[in-house]
């Protein structure tokens, strides 16, 4: 009898164990499929692209992306340095031989600091000397040549140019009008028979006393007498616009 409840309990004992676990796995199953589906699982967010324009914009085609350019401006020109005004050089010779003309530049070049000029003009080889914005410092260039023996020498007036920071003070003043009489130079000869027959030709073209005078080695034509600088320059453009154009004024 003893052995029968026993049996009986144990038997008892398994059925509930047995149901117990029906119970447990019909419970587990729609917990985990409410898992699944529940928005406070993990497992419910997925990955999703959020758009950023400025990653986007890096890792894009070439063909999308927005260069920069920069511009680069040149910086503005320098002033001049120098300004051209009317002044005076020392003319030395005046030949259609450029060898000659550039040895007596090479020989002035060994005593005279100055600037020194060739100058090209109607198939002439003009050795000039200086930039001189008064006509007293070109006489005085006149006399350093005749030191070293040079003579023959004459002085032109022609554009110079001098440093504009000393233009203010350099520039030529109007010269005023004196009792010495203002000469116009045409040329210089060391040929007397040559300035006769320069004489007697301008004496046909000017309205002005055309004469020549012996200065040192050479014989120089002059035109007219001028009381004042003014009359002078009148005339000298008249000269220059017959084809005299390498003639100055003197006095």
């Amino acid at each position: 009898m003893v052995r029968l409840l026993t049996t009986v309990w144990i038997l008892l004992l398994f059925s509930l164990f047995f149901s117990a676990c029906k119970t447990f796995s019909s419970l587990k199953r729609p917990l985990h499929s409410e898992q699944t589906s529940s928005a406070d699982s993990v497992l419910f967010y997925q990955q999703v692209h959020l758009p950023d324009p400025f990653l986007d914009s890096l890792t894009s085609d070439r063909g999308n992306r927005i260069s920069l350019s920069t511009t680069l401006l040149p910086p503005p020109p320098l002033a001049p340095k120098f300004k051209e005004i009317e002044g005076f050089r020392v003319q030395v010779s005046a030949s259609t031989d450029s060898i000659k003309s550039h040895a007596l530049l090479s020989q002035l070049s060994s005593f005279i600091e100055d600037s020194l000029h060739l100058v090209k003009e109607n198939d002439l080889y003009k050795v000039q000397v200086g930039d001189f914005p008064y006509r007293m410092e070109a006489d005085s260039m006149v006399q350093v040549l005749r030191h070293h023996n040079i003579h023959g020498a004459w002085v032109v007036q022609r554009k110079i140019l001098i440093p504009r920071s000393e233009s203010a003070f350099n520039e030529p003043q109007p010269q005023a009008s004196t009792a010495l009489n203002f000469s116009i130079q045409i040329l210089a000869t060391q040929d007397e028979a040559n300035a006769l027959s320069q004489v007697a030709q301008l004496q046909q073209k000017l309205v002005w006393p055309v004469f020549y005078k012996q200065i040192g080695g050479l014989f120089k034509v002059y035109c007219g007498k001028f009381s004042s600088r003014i009359q002078a320059e009148q005339a000298l453009k008249e000269i220059r616009r017959i084809g005299l154009k390498d003639a100055w004024i003197v006095h």
